[in-house]
């Protein structure tokens, strides 16, 4: 995948994914285990797409905050509408649609 977060975006996702990490330490500590793997998780999550620079959300969405080697902020190709969007899904889906359902 190509790189879409941009420099800011990577330290507030490398802030709040460290804060929900402690978060999560501070949940084991009080014996809630359901909290800490949720902050965990997360924050995990958040700090991952920090290091790499990589966030499938944003791909998925079009947004690139990443500023190229020409200091112009690179855009990632998005779905082209709401019915692109929906295909895509639809595509992933095992459940088949109302067109290809026998009748």
């Amino acid at each position: 995948m190509q790189e879409n977060v941009g420099n800011v975006e990577r330290w507030g996702r490398a802030a709040l994914g460290s804060v929900l990490i402690a978060g999560s330490i501070r949940a084991i500590m009080r014996k809630r285990p359901t909290a800490a793997a949720a902050l965990g998780a997360t924050g995990a999550v958040l700090l991952e797409s920090a290091i790499t620079r990589v966030c499938a959300l944003n791909a998925l969405l079009g947004i690139g905050t990443r500023v190229g080697p020409s200091g112009q902020q690179q855009r990632t190709p998005a779905l082209g509408s709401h019915r692109d969007f929906a295909h895509h899904w639809s595509s992933l889906s095992a459940v088949p649609s109302r067109a290809e359902r026998p009748l």
